[in-house]
């Protein structure tokens, strides 16, 4: 087998992993309550927050 081969079979598998731990992480979140919000295509799931002014302290 090749090393190109070879690291496409790596990178498949280490997509799988992680493709199974998210999936572990979602269902232990639903079982704890948690709610999954699914957001319109074009819309940000973040809140409109003004960032001007953020080093400006009052004395």
């Amino acid at each position: 087998m090749s090393r190109k081969a070879t690291t496409a079979i790596n990178e498949i598998s280490h997509a799988q992993t992680r493709s199974d731990l998210l999936e572990e992480q979602r269902k232990a979140f639903l079982k704890q309550g948690g709610k999954i919000e699914k957001v319109p295509t074009g819309q940000s799931g973040q809140q409109a927050i003004s960032y001007f002014g953020r080093g400006t302290r009052s004395k």
